[in-house]
Formats: C-alpha cells, sequence, structure tokens
C-alpha cells in the first residue's frame, strides 16, 4: 500500500466515473502507544505524492479520454 495516494486517486476515479461520494464521521483517539509507522521523512514523501496524484489527474484523464476517442 502507498499509504493515502491510493485512497485519493480512487477517491477521484470514482468521482469521475459519476459515483456519489459520502463523508462519514468517525471519532478519533490518541495513539495509546508505541510509535508511528511513518516518520517525518516518509509522510513528507507521501505528502508530496497525494499532491502530485491531485495535480496530474486532470492530464491523465484527459489523455485517456482522447485514447478512448
Amino acid at each position: 500500500s502507498e499509504y493515502l495516494s491510493d485512497t485519493v486517486e480512487a477517491l477521484l476515479l470514482a468521482h469521475a466515473s459519476g459515483l456519489r461520494i459520502l463523508e462519514r464521521p468517525v471519532t478519533m483517539h490518541q495513539r495509546a502507544g508505541g510509535t508511528a509507522s511513518t516518520g517525518f521523512v516518509r509522510s513528507a514523501y507521501h505528502l508530496v505524492r497525494v499532491l502530485l496524484v491531485v495535480l496530474l489527474y486532470p492530464i491523465r484523464s484527459e489523455r485517456s479520454r482522447r485514447r478512448g476517442a
């Protein structure tokens, strides 16, 4: 799994397909113990990756439309 970017891309594809996306509230709690699975550098990497997915998605979807036409 690539952390959050897979989720973001799935949401973009679902939206482009005309699916309805709902938001469900959840209650988050502080970590009871242990350490985070990702450190600062890895978190920054995943953030940049998510931003690239969001920014490049319109370009990728336009290319796909042209190929399909």
